[in-house]
């Protein structure tokens, strides 16, 4: 990243607030929201996203020379230089030399008092599960283990130090060593990944306490109460494990979806009327919400088409207007608060995309441009059972919003605003163009029940590890088979079209729906950006039936066969908590800015399996083409 540059969406994902940044072979750190020139800062239209975030204003830079405040993080640096390895912390003046007529904005490289050189700052960082951060205290990790009557002692403002490697090959811990010229004591890393040697005296803990309970910007403050009792552990700078952001994003929808545009005042009454007895007749919200949003008949499905046979209006758009009610009264979309924001929301705001997804009707204005087609058996066989519609989606706008962070095991998210004072949330919106695919549940239902007896032990260990695990749950990750193939097949088409379509690898994204109560799927794969790789065409255009069964057929032949195999293919338990199986980077991972789930929620054998024998289930594409197969 040069001279400090960040490009505006990162802000909402790699360097967002409480994120390490490195500038010039500097280490910065994001301060939070109550720092940045909210009054420098643009807001952005989007009234169901704002909603979900607790009625706070979407705010984003509009000038391209904005700037995010950042402090400097490590303080601790030390020198290359082999015959010097000065190691300090760099508060002084002594360590920043400008040169002289250099008129720039950006920070100082600190130099080595002793030698001149450009100081680096320290490898390692110190966090806790709960989202709290600081740099290890080099001076009292190198005396906290010194024996005063064996090595004598020195007092701290008299200490210097230096941080040099021995051995021949340097690099592991107890070849590291940080030492004090004052006094010759010397003390090894070795152990400093250990938790129970970690002290809070390490990482400037408030007394008795074994965790910083703070960000690195915040000043220490005697009157607050510092509770956190994790105990902190040891990462590199960019270890993925020191920052994860916590954002909502939404597509901007068709103007009309979900709202009452077009109906009498006399039809939206009765639609109120008639959703309030359709509840109160349900016996659960679950069955409700499984007849309300699906195709298939039922009482409540009858009830509609006659409430608006008789009140005059069409039936999609009385399905609409409900499905709407649904979603505010029982979903709870419009009333989640900002410290309530989890998972759960952008599930909500996922299935009013569905919602308008589903309905098939072609849309065109000035935010989103759809076109639908439906696939048709005697045209292609591999499209016609695999999807039940697909959009070429010409135009989408997206907006994303920083809540705020987690780290290490995201136990507990960190706010973007520590100030509590704030009304706004730091977004971005991006243009693009993207090809939505539904997945046909009839043909799944059919091929699920064709492999029943096949799905143990692969499938049934993999869905008790989801199940079990806090990261899937975060996630969002679905412990059902039938997300486990939407999933995996959004990430093999990824992989595809990086090569059809003329985008790289990291400009494509998933955006997977699904609907629990009714098991309905759907993918978009689409690309969008604030300021680079936006709508070229190349993406959509891959949505002609022509060259679509072209991919998929493709698609169908990697599944089958992966660079790694045997080992890929009969390994059941792979990635983060083993919530994914056979699949490996040869074969199903993306980038991990394409994938919403962090690479976890995939089974190639879902798709690819050959099913020849007693021990591995006949996946999609071979039941699909069975002795058609080329």
């Amino acid at each position: 990243m040069a001279k400090g540059v960040i490009r505006r969406g990162q802000i909402v994902d790699t360097y967002g607030v409480g994120s390490l940044l490195d500038v010039n072979g500097e280490g910065f750190i994001v301060l939070d929201t109550s720092h940045w020139p909210s009054s420098q800062m643009m807001a952005i239209d989007m009234p169901r996203l704002s909603a979900a975030v607790g009625n706070k204003r979407l705010l984003t830079f509009g000038s391209s020379k904005a700037s995010i405040p950042v402090e400097r993080f490590p303080k601790w640096y030390f020198c290359s230089r082999s015959n010097c390895r000065r190691l300090a912390k760099v508060i002084d003046e002594k360590f920043f030399q400008k040169t002289e007529g250099d008129d720039s904005n950006l920070p100082v490289t600190p130099s080595c008092p002793d030698c001149n050189d450009q100081m680096t700052p320290m490898r390692w960082i110190a966090y806790c599960d709960k989202g709290h951060l600081a740099e290890v205290d080099w001076s009292n990790w190198c005396h906290g283990d010194q024996e005063p009557g064996t090595s004598g002692q020195c007092e701290r403002g008299s200490r210097k130090l230096k941080y040099i490697v021995k051995g021949d090959r340097g690099g592991d811990f107890d070849q590291l060593f940080v030492q004090c010229t004052s006094c010759g004591h010397e003390r090894s890393l070795e152990g400093i990944k250990s938790k129970h040697k970690l002290r809070g005296a390490y990482v400037n803990a408030y007394q008795g306490k074994k965790c910083c309970d703070s960000q690195p910007w915040e000043l220490f403050n005697k009157d607050k109460e510092y509770q956190c009792d994790e105990v902190m552990s040891i990462e590199p700078r960019g270890s993925a494990a020191l920052y994860r952001s916590k954002k909502l994003s939404a597509l901007v929808l068709d103007d009309t979806t979900g709202d009452s545009e077009g109906l009498s005042p006399i039809a939206i009454t009765e639609l109120e009327k008639a959703f309030a007895n359709l509840q109160a007749r349900s016996p659960s919200t679950d069955q409700f919400r499984h007849e309300l949003f699906s195709d298939d008949t039922s009482q409540t499905r009858m009830r509609i088409e006659a409430i608006s046979e008789h009140i005059g209006v069409e039936l999609e758009d009385a399905l609409i207007f409900l499905r709407s009610r649904f979603r505010e009264a029982i979903d709870g979309v419009y009333e989640t608060s900002a410290s309530s924001v989890d998972e759960q929301s952008q599930q909500d705001l996922l299935m009013a995309e569905f919602q308008m997804f589903r309905n098939g009707k072609d849309i065109a204005n000035s935010d989103l441009n759809v076109e639908f087609w439906v696939p048709k058996p005697e045209k292609s066989l591999i499209l016609s059972r695999l999807f039940r519609s697909v959009g070429s989606v010409r135009k989408l706008r997206e907006v994303r919003a920083l809540l705020g962070f987690t780290r290490g095991k995201h136990l507990d998210a960190v706010s973007a605003d520590l100030s509590t004072g704030e009304n706004w949330v730091p977004a971005v919106e991006a243009w693009g163009e993207g090809i939505y695919l539904e997945l046909n549940s009839e043909f799944l239902n059919k091929w699920s029940s064709a492999n029943e007896k096949l799905f143990e032990p692969l499938i049934t260990r993999q869905l008790a590890n989801i199940s079990a695990s806090d990261p899937a749950k975060e996630l969002g990750i679905y412990p059902d088979v039938y997300f486990l193939v939407a999933h995996t097949l959004s990430h093999l088409l990824i992989r595809q079209l990086t090569f059809e379509s003329g985008y790289s690898s990291s400009a494509l994204r998933e955006r997977l729906y699904f609907d629990e109560s009714t098991r309905q799927a759907g993918i978009l794969i689409y690309t969008s950006d604030s300021d680079s790789e936006g709508t070229l065409g190349g993406l959509v255009e891959q949505a002609f039936e022509e060259k679509l069964e072209h991919i998929l057929n493709i698609v169908a032949n990697s599944s089958r066969w992966c660079s790694l195999d045997p080992v890929c293919r009969e390994t059941e338990q792979q990635g983060i908590g083993g919530l994914n199986s056979a699949s490996c980077h040869s074969c199903s991972l993306v980038s991990e800015t394409s994938c919403t789930y962090q690479n976890a929620g995939l089974s190639r054998l879902l798709l690819g399996g050959l099913g020849d024998s007693n021990e591995e289930l006949m996946g999609i594409f071979e039941y699909i083409f069975g002795d058609k197969r080329d």
